[in-house]
């Protein structure tokens, strides 16, 4: 839980900020002359004392510890810190998270001058956006003015939770278990399988994935972000489960599937599960596991007719494309969703330190009667 102090510094620059925002809208109104010069010598004492609590300025009352620490580790200037808090406190006040380049920049500059100077900031590679910190939608690396910008949702969470009084997220410090379920393992895979979708539907909007997910409102780097989360958990508790036999993960091991390869195969046994048709065609499957248009050329090998899925018989071919392999319809084969489903329904067995503890329990017992009086 932070300090009264630490709170009362974070209310300090949430407020600056929200003052700067508000002389910078009165001055993009078009005030009278006299009113505008007034304005601008308002804004530029607001900017600077802003700016003088990125340097850690006494007068400003300086910086929360998390504001603090995350510009130290990221090396950001008091000009880039300042970008920063403007977008931090939208991403609280505002329902749209998202804030255009220019809006943004004029927040922090005085002229036209000012805001061609300062779009350096928020270049593709910049430190607020190579560093993560911010998240941005830009249509060329340069673009900075006409780009969408936000604060990291990886970031917004974690400072949610210094200021709830909750210093470690339970999804990135907890120690999750392994799976007692088959199911359970396929919902968490599901999970994922969606999200790997909603990116598709994102970074190829005129892919079938965008009919799938249509209202998609993260960002590729969000959903990125939150899909490798996801795969790290799921490999986690994996790896920690000891008494039941994962299908999808026998299938993996036996037939040596990569990350991609087993994606497709989750994807195809869910469209099978729960969609009007099994089939999918190859050219969306490969869309569905790249992350930009240069992997598609990349990865059209995973489904061509010599690949291990196809090869293999775990994924089946529509006939009527053979001469244009990426257009043909893919479904699994039967052999392939049984194995993967036969055992679904199976009751989950008993861990064997269950075993165990039940073994030394009956071996403390001198009769029936002690059996059911300390059952």
């Amino acid at each position: 839980m932070p300090s009264n102090q630490d709170k009362a510094a974070l209310k300090r620059v949430l407020d600056l900020c929200q003052r700067v925002e508000e002389v910078t809208d009165a001055l993009s109104a078009g005030p009278p002359p006299s009113r505008r010069k007034r304005l601008r010598a308002r804004h530029q004492q607001l900017v600077s004392t802003l700016l003088d609590a990125g340097r850690g300025g006494a007068e400003s009352g300086g910086l929360p510890d998390l504001i603090r620490e995350v510009a130290q580790h990221a090396s950001l200037d008091e000009r880039e810190l300042a970008l920063f808090l403007f977008l931090l406190e939208h991403r609280i006040s505002c329902s749209e998270p998202e804030l255009e380049g220019r809006e943004l920049l004029q927040c922090l500059s005085g002229s036209a001058f000012d805001l061609l100077k300062h779009s350096a900031l928020l270049h593709a590679g910049s430190r607020l956006v190579s560093s993560g910190l911010v998240r941005a939608r830009l249509q060329h690396p340069e673009a900075a003015l006409e780009g969408q910008f936000r604060i990291s949702e990886r970031f917004f969470r974690r400072f949610q939770r210094r200021y709830h009084g909750r210093n470690e997220a339970p999804a990135e410090n907890a120690e999750p278990s392994g799976y007692d379920r088959i199911i359970d393992h396929f919902l968490d895979l599901y999970q994922v399988s969606n999200l790997i979708q909603k990116r598709a539907a994102v970074v190829f909007p005129q892919s079938y994935w965008i009919d799938v997910h249509p209202d998609v409102e993260d960002g590729p780097s969000d959903l990125e972000e939150a899909v490798t989360l996801a795969h790290q958990v799921v490999r986690m508790r994996e790896r920690r489960t000891v008494d039941v036999d994962l299908p999808l993960v026998k299938l993996r091991e036996e037939f040596s599937l990569d990350a991609d390869e087993e994606v497709i195969v989750a994807t195809l046994l869910f469209q099978e599960l729960f969609a009007s048709s099994p089939v999918i065609e190859a050219a969306e499957l490969v869309r569905l596991v790249s992350g930009a248009e240069a992997e598609v050329f990349a990865k059209r090998h995973l489904l061509a007719p010599q690949a291990r899925l196809r090869d293999s018989g775990i994924v089946i071919a529509e006939p009527e494309y053979e001469e244009k392999a990426m257009l043909a319809g893919l479904f699994l084969s039967e052999w392939s969703t049984e194995r993967l489903l036969n055992q679904v329904d199976m009751a989950a067995g008993i861990r064997q330190e269950e075993r165990n503890r039940f073994h030394d329990f009956l071996e403390g017992l001198d009769n029936s009667e002690d059996f059911y009086r300390n059952l």
